[in-house]
């Protein structure tokens, strides 16, 4: 059930939450580096799946290291 208007809808996910973080240059730049990388790989092709995978390293390895 949505409420609002969807906001992203691909990969299987439709969603009307706000999801601007995939906008984010940095996210950018590696999805499109891991395209590259992974041309003939069709699971790590799409956003949603890259963001995640990009959100989870980033705890991992960025706010692990600073605490």
């Amino acid at each position: 059930m949505h409420y609002g208007p969807i906001t992203y809808i691909k990969d299987g996910l439709i969603t009307s939450h706000n999801l601007n973080a995939i906008n984010d240059k940095y996210f950018k730049q590696a999805f499109l580096l891991s395209r590259a990388e992974f041309i003939n790989l069709h699971s790590l092709y799409h956003e949603w799946r890259l963001y995640i995978a990009a959100v989870i390293t980033e705890r991992v390895f960025f706010k692990s290291n600073s605490q």
